[in-house]
């Protein structure tokens, strides 16, 4: 199928054929008739990129820190990697559309007409998964262009009811471009009075009658709301907008505005100032957005989905008008073209739409890029291919003699080809069970999020492939019974990321290890977003502090100990204890902000023995240093293709199964 998206290094826009998404639970597959283009959102993004690299840290500076932390911890060759990956990334485009139902969820069945929104969903692609609370039925087919601005009116709806506007009102709206000839209609329909303010005299002419129309100077302690809708670094918006204002009144922030306004004004005037935040309740929420729980209306009147339904219904009655604000529509193919309209400004326009084909989708799900592997090579495929994967393990892969990047598969097309192009991969999908049917696949790397590690790894084994699985193995008990139960049975090879115990630090401690040991393992793992996936598969205890449970249980030999965790926030402190004494306490802080990630302190048999984040290990009398930090990637990969060569896994299964039943089984 086709999807629109940037590269970093292109410096454009790019049509691209990628995999379709597969279907799945919670949420909605979608063929899609319509798209409409975000001028601003998309507009701003686009001449960011053309900008190039230098232009996108101007613009987000803070990013400038990143890249010199990642160049004193790991080096120049790793981060030219991370640079090439994120420059040559397929990034999508898109988040409203109109488009009908291949695959139902819940409410929704095949062949409904559907209205669906969301920047992580919606883009401009001819098929696409949207999870069930980002997408409302429709009816009218013969309007199918006009909603496929859904979700731009549910922006403009959200904006008005943040503002607390009531019919007889008089409101200013600053910026007539799409968003705010919206807002201006649905104003007029409420029966408020309305001001529309523009130097473009090309965008006022689209004005509806009875919408007053001005290129300046507006009234002075006039309106009771004025809508801000023009992007403005000056702050001349703002100030125009508190000068216009009565006293008490309301300015409505929709677009990126610089908030050096005139205090006296608004001072004086008591003005407030409301940030109205995309579609309404709900957005940012994966709860809700992904996980599909709503908000009680009796609570939350207005959601994001209510927003969008109203919006459908105001398009469908014929009340809200959009047809004549459309001034370009391109086929999907010619994408590019209506980009370089918005970024160049050489031909004005308003509302652009993409169009899609109205043939059969097609089923193809397996993309190949080149030869597959020669006789006698190791087959590798990679289920999930985020960051971590990207940035520790493909390129460790890549350096194994004999070993061939057979396949990928990304729950996305567009991540799915920019690892396989990136990487050499010689296919990819977007269905990770078509790469498990590959006979020419012997080793499966699965990297996806935690809650799928356990089950898409006793898929693997099934299948007769051998196993790297990110930590943790799974998040589930049951699923780690079925693991364990299968390899006792049936055999096969499998090992977990573990990869600290590889580590050339650890062998330096190692030289020091007698019984029984106190050791001190203190991580500063700092704070995560509210947001973050993690919080909702497992957390962060069986998600990130199993590696050092692990790496206790690799200094014990393997020996099962009494555990204690004591949780504060989403981490803790977790103390194991073995019958001879030795202890190891492993604080896992999360209040911080990573000024050293880890500490490590031995002691035993009268030393003691430190590893400083794996940079830096020392004792009284010896000293070991690494030029950047090592914490054993390349050793772990390493030893599993040695291990896989030979048929003895890197860690034993018994430590593996270990490390998890103490964490899992601890209630």
């Amino acid at each position: 199928m086709k999807g629109v998206f940037y590269r970093i290094s292109d410096r454009k826009v790019v049509v691209e054929d990628v995999p379709p998404p597969k279907h799945r639970k919670g949420g909605v597959l979608i063929k899609t008739l319509y798209s409409a283009i975000s001028p601003g959102t998309e507009g701003s993004t686009i001449s960011l990129v053309k900008g190039g690299p230098l232009k996108i840290l101007k613009e987000r500076r803070e990013q400038v820190a990143d890249i010199l932390r990642v160049f004193n911890d790991y080096g120049p060759f790793f981060l030219m990697n991370l640079i090439k990956s994120r420059a040559n990334a397929l990034t999508p485009l898109g988040y409203s559309l109109c488009g009908e139902v291949l695959e139902g969820w819940g409410e929704f069945e095949e062949g409904d007409l559907v209205v669906a929104m969301g920047g992580e969903f919606a883009n401009h692609m001819e098929v696409v998964w949207v999870p069930e609370n980002l997408v409302v039925k429709a009816r009218r087919r013969d309007k199918a262009k006009e909603l496929s601005f859904g979700a731009l009116i549910s922006i403009s709806l959200h904006a008005i009811r943040r503002s607390g506007i009531s019919g007889g009102e008089r409101a200013l709206v600053i910026g007539m471009g799409i968003i705010g000839h919206i807002i201006s209609r649905i104003l007029k329909v409420w029966d408020v009075e309305v001001w529309g303010l523009d130097r473009d005299e090309y965008r006022l002419k689209f004005a509806e009658d009875g919408i007053k129309v001005i290129s300046k100077d507006p009234p002075q302690n006039y309106f009771d709301v004025a809508f801000v809708c023009a992007p403005d670094k000056s702050g001349e918006v703002v100030n125009i907008a508190g000068k216009s204002l009565r006293d008490r009144g309301r300015v409505v922030v929709v677009a990126d505005a610089n908030f050096s306004f005139d205090w006296k004004t608004y001072y004086y005037k008591e003005l407030e100032v409301l940030i109205s935040r995309s579609y309404g309740p709900g957005r940012y929420d994966p709860e809700y957005e992904v996980e599909g729980r709503d908000y009680p209306i009796g609570y939350v009147r207005w959601t994001e989905k209510r927003n969008l339904e109203y919006a459908v219904r105001l398009v469908e009655e014929e009340k809200l008008k959009i047809h004549d604000l459309i001034t370009h529509e391109f086929p999907i193919e010619e994408a590019p073209r209506a980009y370089d309209i918005i970024t160049e400004r050489k031909e004005k326009f308003l509302g652009i739409v993409l169009r899609y084909p109205q043939g059969e989708v097609e089923e193809k799900r397996v993309y190949i890029l080149k030869p597959l592997k020669k006789k006698g090579e190791i087959g590798v495929a990679f289920i999930g291919a985020g960051s971590y994967a990207k940035n520790f393990l493909i390129p460790e892969v890549k350096k194994i003699k004999g070993v061939n990047l057979i396949a990928v598969a990304t729950s996305r097309g567009e991540s799915a080809k920019s690892s396989a192009q990136i990487f050499g991969f010689s296919k990819y999908t977007t269905d990770y069970s078509e790469i498990l049917k590959m006979e020419e696949i012997d080793v499966v790397f699965i990297a996806t999020t935690h809650a799928t590690h356990g089950k898409i790894t006793l898929e693997a084994l099934k299948a007769g492939k051998a196993v790297f699985v990110e930590k943790p193995l799974t998040i589930y008990p049951n699923e780690l019974d079925e693991i364990e139960k299968f390899l006792s049975e049936n055999g096969g090879f499998l090992t977990v990321g573990f990869n600290r115990r590889f580590s050339p630090h650890t062998g330096f401690l190692m030289k020091f290890l007698t019984r029984p040991f106190q050791l001190n393992y203190l991580v500063d793992a700092g704070k995560i977003d509210e947001r973050h996936w993690m919080r909702r598969e497992g957390g962060r205890i069986i998600g990130e502090a199993i590696h050092f449970v692990d790496f206790a249980i690799f200094l014990a030999k393997g020996e099962e100990p009494k555990i204690f965790i004591s949780e504060s926030g989403d981490g803790g402190v977790i103390v194991l204890k073995w019958m001879d004494n030795s202890v190891a306490t492993i604080t896992y802080g999360t209040f911080g902000n990573k000024l050293k990630k880890e500490e490590i302190t031995l002691m035993c048999g009268g030393k003691t023995v430190k590893i400083d984040d794996f940079r830096v290990s020392y004792s009284d009398k010896e000293k070991f240093k690494t030029l950047f930090i090592d914490k054993g990637h390349a050793n772990l990969i390493r030893a599993f293709f040695d291990g896989f060569r030979d048929g003895k896994p890197p860690i034993p299964y018994k430590e593996i199964f270990l490390s998890h039943r103490l964490i899992l089984d601890r209630k």
